[in-house]
């Protein structure tokens, strides 16, 4: 935030079939979960990346989320289905960014 590192963490990427894109996209949506307790844990920070497998997911666009999870096990495994997806309490802080705030997926 305004250059400096808001929130570090380990991450779980997606898999082989469904790997996470990578590149330079945006925060373009920002959503409290009323049950924190599923895959997606206490925030979801959408961005402006999408899936380059898929051509849906939980029945919508493929997008790209950076989000929490109720299962921190899986914290730098391959598991998801493109998202990133990290502690609760590093989504939480990323939650607090603003719109149009950069995001860079690397390898």
């Amino acid at each position: 935030e305004d250059g400096h590192l808001v929130a570090e963490g380990e991450v779980a990427l997606g898999t082989a079939d469904t790997p996470t894109p990578t590149g330079r996209f945006y925060v373009n949506e920002i959503q409290e979960q009323a049950d924190p307790d599923t895959i997606f844990g206490t925030w979801i920070v959408g961005t402006s990346g999408f899936s380059e497998v898929l051509d849906s997911a939980f029945g919508g666009d493929p997008a790209v989320a950076i989000h929490g999870t109720n299962d921190p096990t899986v914290l730098g495994l391959e598991v998801s289905l493109g998202c990133v997806r990290v502690h609760d309490d590093v989504v939480a802080r990323l939650a607090r960014l603003p719109l149009g705030t950069p995001v860079e997926i690397v390898a």
